[in-house]
Formats: structure tokens, sequence, C-alpha cells
């Protein structure tokens, strides 16, 4: 289980950039429909007046806050781990 944690977060931490324009161009918003999408499907299949669809949508929100503040958080950890390429680097954490 503690694997297939560590390859969710790999995978997530390749998907975030550490280049402030591009993170908040692109790589926010598609990392932000992940874990919007289940909810979104859920809410057009249930009946829009009831504690079910209500239960739905307070539960995305929810996930969604969490998911935002997880992102966050691993970029935080991956800005402070990265060290900027220079051209006579011989460590390939830059590229």
């Amino acid at each position: 289980m503690a694997s297939l944690w560590r390859e969710f977060v790999d995978f997530v931490d390749s998907q975030i950039s550490v280049d402030d324009h591009r993170f908040w161009s692109t790589d926010l918003r598609s990392l932000a429909a992940w874990a919007l999408l289940p909810f979104v499907t859920l809410l057009f299949l249930v009946d829009r007046p009831s504690t079910l669809a209500d239960l739905a949508g307070l539960a995305g929100f929810l996930l969604e806050a969490g998911w935002i503040w997880f992102v966050f958080k691993r970029r935080a950890i991956k800005k402070r781990h990265w060290t900027e390429p220079t051209r006579y680097s011989d460590q390939n954490e830059g590229y």
C-alpha cells in the first residue's frame, strides 16, 4: 500500500511544474479537474432537489479543497528541493 501511495505522489509530482507561470496557467487547471470529474458526473445522475444531491455536492467540495491543498503542499516541497540547472551542472536534477 505504501508503494502505491508513493507511485501516486510521484505521478502528481511529475505533473506539477516549478515554473510559476506554467503552474498557474496549465498545471493547476488540469490537476483541479481530476477531483471534480466524478462528483460533477454524480450530480447529473441524482435528482437535483434532494439530500443526496446536496451530500454529493458537499463531498465534492470537501474532496476538491483537500485535493487543492495536497497539490499546493506537493508544489511547495518540490520548489524547496529544486536546484536551478546550470550550464556546468553535472547533476541531472534540473533537467
